[in-house]
């Protein structure tokens, strides 16, 4: 059996708000795991979102954050893990224009070339993708390897695939199993899902990242290949709960008992491609087992809802959608250029990130696209339930945020702008449609 594990680490924080998970989440789970992986435990594959090490760097938490990185870079330089990038603030991609989803993939691979080493692939937030974005990714950083969800193709294994481009030209593609995943890292708090194959024994697993037979028969059942590719979150869930100590270092308890049957591999270890895969017949889709066609994002922006919850959804939409606006402006004031042809729109982005202070600000205020307000009120009842957290998003960090990009905005294009009202308005109408809820 070969397993390719995939980690994906994010804390979604600024200064102005630290949750108190944090810390915690930094001391308990990410750092004596990375001494795990620095001592090369357990080989695989790591994607740490740029936004995060930034904040971890810049916040009271500096000094264990560096130690976290100095065991990833040890890591990396003794072969034990690959490095992956993603969007740098942890955005739904397909829901931004084509300029900021190349913002943010081109941010994000910058701050963990800086911070770590340059990464060979690459992770969508909460995987959620379309070919737009993956055509974007081809464009601009052919080189990196998305990790796509096999629920875009309508399958239901792992598999090492090509992609055919739109202009004939090919990349690769790792595409992960989704119900994997969920199974491995939610199984033990889910009463047993409708979409979990009758075959799959559920007493087992419910323990299978802490029982290491239970976890080789389990992904077996539900990934029907020899080489399983297996997504998960770093910090929740089972990824956080099944570690077990060892010494001064922390690793998931299955993995541990089964290191010397099963091998855990690094993605560039494989060069066997043999699935081919035409753009076109690439569905929108993100690593949610209820990921549909009609329904590609269901945390995010739901097919069906209440009539309230809809209303958080555009009110969400519409703080996207102005922040997108403000950005697009700044490009193009800042390359006295008119958007033009997908190539000619990314091209100006380059040009505009040659202004350090505007990267600068791009990556202090991007924050405010966040995935997590909408997750927070519309993701499933049984996942770790945080009320509050989607208020103070609003107060202290999507408000704020974007207030500085419009005053950014207002400086270089020199017109005043009713942005902030149309900002105030959105979000006060958002936090009274989620109150009563």
């Amino acid at each position: 059996m070969q397993i390719y594990d995939v980690i994906h680490g994010y804390q979604p924080f600024t200064t102005d708000l630290i949750s108190p998970w944090v810390s915690t989440n930094l001391d308990n789970t990410f750092l004596p795991t990375s001494r795990a992986m620095g001592q090369g435990l357990i080989r695989r594959n790591v994607q740490l979102q740029g936004w995060t090490i930034d904040a971890w760097l810049n916040s009271p938490m500096s000094q264990t954050a560096k130690r976290v990185l100095k065991n990833l870079k040890k890591a990396y330089g003794d072969g034990y893990i690959e490095i992956g990038s993603s969007a740098y603030s942890h955005p739904i991609l397909p829901l931004l224009s084509d300029m900021l989803a190349y913002a943010e993939i081109k941010a994000d691979f910058m701050t963990v070339t800086e911070n770590l080493a340059e990464p060979s692939f690459f992770w969508f937030p909460e995987c959620a993708m379309n070919q737009k974005i993956l055509e974007i990714l081809h464009i601009k950083f052919p080189k990196l390897i998305p990790v796509i969800p096999d629920r875009c193709i309508d399958a239901n294994k792992s598999m090492f695939a090509k992609i055919v481009y739109s202009d004939k030209s090919e990349g690769r593609a790792f595409i992960c199993n989704v119900l994997l995943k969920d199974v491995l890292m939610n199984a033990i708090v889910y009463k047993r899902p409708d979409y979990v194959p009758q075959k799959v024994d559920w007493s087992k697993a419910k323990v299978s990242m802490r029982n290491g037979k239970y976890f080789t028969e389990v992904v077996d059942l539900i990934d029907p290949t020899d080489r399983h590719i297996l997504v998960r979150d770093w910090e929740n869930g089972e990824s956080r709960d099944a570690l077990i100590q060892i010494g001064n270092k922390k690793e998931v308890k299955a993995f541990m008992e089964v290191k010397d049957s099963v091998e855990f591999k690094l993605f560039r270890e494989n060069e066997d491609f043999d699935i081919q895969i035409k753009i076109e017949d690439i569905k929108p889709a993100c690593w949610e087992p209820l990921s549909t066609k009609e329904d590609p994002f269901p945390y995010w922006t739901p097919a069906t809802t209440t009539e309230a919850k809809k209303e958080i959804v555009n009110c969400w939409l519409g703080i996207l959608g102005l922040y997108d606006n403000i950005f697009q402006e700044i490009i193009l004031c800042k390359t006295s250029a008119e958007p033009g042809c997908l190539n000619k729109n990314l091209d100006l982005v380059d040009e505009a990130f040659r202004d350090v202070k505007f990267l600068e600000i791009f990556k202090q205020t991007s924050p405010a696209l966040l995935s997590c307000l909408p997750w927070h009120i519309l993701a499933r009842e049984e996942w770790e339930r945080f009320p509050e957290f989607p208020v103070q998003l609003i107060e202290f960090l999507v408000r704020p945020l974007i207030t500085q990009l419009i005053e950014y905005h207002c400086e270089v294009t020199g017109r005043e702008s009713d942005s902030v009202v149309i900002l105030k308005n959105i979000t006060e109408k958002l936090l009274s449609s989620y109150r009563p809820l």
